[in-house]
């Protein structure tokens, strides 16, 4: 299956730093891959309801594999059209930035934008991504609030607020 038996560093990264409140009631799992970042997610706070989404077909039918209990909405697709907007509390993500043999932040911003219109008033973006790609600038302009959360030698963690 998709990623099977191996978690990528960024998303380790991220898992070790995850942060869900017991009041969250909604999360998105943005580029969801294998599940793997909702699953802990779950982990911090089950009664949450848990929407994951992603371009490849084979990362959702991972996810469904990966997990079976909980209340969790998968998503085939590569926007944001099936989540009704100012209804997320907490999106999470490790987005997607390698594209064949470059690398592309054009799909991701796009994403960072529609994250915003589903995000709640003051509701939250977590997300990991490569230190390389300084994104600070790019969600500095969407959020009211970005801070970085933790960082190492390779990846940033993001939190953001609308």
């Amino acid at each position: 299956m998709f990623s099977a038996k191996k978690i990528d560093y960024a998303s380790q990264f991220f898992i070790e730093n995850l942060m869900v409140k017991p009041t969250t009631n909604k999360i998105l799992d943005l580029a969801s891959g294998n599940g793997i970042i909702a699953y802990n997610g779950y982990l911090q706070n089950p009664k949450a309801h848990f929407h994951l989404l992603d371009d490849s077909i084979l990362a959702i039918e991972s996810s469904k594999q990966n997990i079976r209990k909980g209340n969790f909405q998968f998503h085939y697709n590569n926007c944001l059209e099936d989540i009704e907007d100012n209804s997320i509390d907490l999106a999470l993500s490790n987005p997607p930035f390698h594209f064949d043999h470059e690398n592309n932040i054009e799909v991701a911003l796009n994403l960072f934008r529609e994250v915003k219109r589903k995000l709640v008033l003051h509701g939250e973006f977590q997300m990991v991504t490569s230190k390389h790609l300084n994104l600070y600038t790019h969600l500095s302009k969407l959020f009211s609030t970005v801070e970085v959360f933790n960082e190492n030698d390779k990846f940033i963690i993001y939190h953001c607020k609308k």
